[in-house]
């Protein structure tokens, strides 16, 4: 599905504010991930692109929480957990729906930093002999043999049962330390006769509480930075950035012009076609956006961000042409001084045709084909003082 992007202006982190500012789970990882992808995210509302919902994935947490919470309402022990000699049973709290509800979860207000700090966890299951809860997160995939939690990539997972275990703590419930990864692995058939097959998997984990909240004082110095941070070199996102637009890592700035050279990706004079096509489109933009802002009443030119003001100067010019024509050239030359313009023009390397902009009557840039002239000359032309 093609989306539009857009950037966001609500919901950003204002330093003056007042009220607590939300981070959920997910934010905090996307911090640890790329502190920059985060401060532009909250500051400038430039979210990362959005990927596609696993459907499937959803469908089995739903399955899995019909099921626990049937042994829930029972206080009765799912086979799993006998499986895995666990005298336990779902955890039965008031607000058990609402700490695994998306977008509202559990929280927990750091006075530290003024943030309130939402995650939502999958379940919890609680010892019967202790009273102790156990942070519990569902996991879908399909691959071969069994699941482990070796991966790189999971490292987001393993903080992801940290935050879980110090939101419940932080409600004053006695937690473990240790908490399971209840993974579902879809298995391969040899026919699928409209069904899939799961292998379940119980993985025990010792999450670790500790960077949470050293992390949440970086998080809130970040919010609080002017400038962007630097990216990070693993950064897919901004590596595309800088791939795409010519940003370098680490910098909100256009890099440098560069000499042409063997180990150079673009030579320069391609980069200035390009941005020339772009400055270009920006214009022509501008020019439609100016016609809509000077026809619209006062209050339409009132954005979130910016408000349009529309005036009118009026000045009077002198006609060069009508002078000449008048006084002639000659009884102006000692009025009329000499200036140097150095020109750069770009023609196609296959075709040998020049690139240029022009504007027509309505001031829109137009991208025109001309004949073939030097690319680079110097002028002299004579000008009023």
């Amino acid at each position: 599905m093609r989306r539009t992007y857009v950037i966001k202006s609500r919901g950003l982190f204002k330093r003056d504010a007042v009220e607590p500012f939300k981070v959920s789970r997910s934010q905090i990882e996307a911090f640890v991930e790329c502190p920059r992808c985060f401060w532009l995210n909250h500051r400038r509302g430039m979210r990362r692109p959005s990927s596609p919902p696993f459907l499937i994935n959803t469908l089995v947490d739903r399955a899995l929480k019909k099921e626990f919470d049937a042994h829930r309402a029972a206080q009765t022990s799912h086979p799993i957990m006998i499986a895995h000699g666990l005298d336990a049973v779902p955890f039965q709290h008031p607000q058990i729906d609402e700490w695994r509800e998306n977008f509202v979860g559990m929280q927990f207000l750091d006075e530290h930093t003024n943030l309130n700090i939402a995650g939502a966890v999958d379940d919890i299951w609680q010892m019967r002999g202790s009273g102790r809860l156990i942070v519990v997160d569902y996991k879908a995939t399909a691959k071969d043999g069994q699941v482990t939690l070796d991966e790189a990539w999971q490292d987001g997972y393993k903080r992801q049962m940290g935050v879980y275990i110090w939101l419940l703590r932080k409600q004053g419930f006695e937690v473990e330390d240790r908490g399971f990864f209840l993974y579902c692995n879809g298995q391969d058939a040899e026919s699928f006769e409209q069904r899939l097959n799961f292998s379940v998997s119980l993985l025990p984990y010792t999450g670790d509480c500790d960077w949470i909240e050293p992390t949440l004082l970086d998080l809130k110095a970040c919010l609080m930075a002017d400038d962007v941070p630097p990216a990070p070199h693993d950064c897919e996102f901004c590596g595309y950035i800088a791939a795409n637009q010519g940003f370098p890592v680490g910098s909100m700035r256009k890099a440098k012009v560069r000499r042409a050279t063997a180990g150079s990706n673009r030579h320069p004079a391609d980069e200035m076609g390009e941005v020339r096509e772009r400055i270009a489109e920006f214009e022509e933009r501008e020019a439609e956006l100016r016609e809509i802002l000077i026809a619209a009443t006062e209050a339409e030119r009132v954005g979130e961000e910016w408000i349009a003001h529309v005036s009118e100067q009026h000045r009077k010019l002198l006609d060069r042409e009508a002078l000449t024509e008048h006084f002639g050239v000659e009884a102006l030359q000692p009025f009329m001084h000499e200036s140097v313009a150095t020109m750069l023009r770009l023609k196609d390397a296959h075709t040998g045709r020049q690139r240029r902009r022009r504007r027509n009557s309505g001031g829109r840039p137009q991208r025109t084909d001309a004949p073939d002239r030097p690319e680079c000359a110097t002028s002299r032309s004579a000008s009023l003082l």
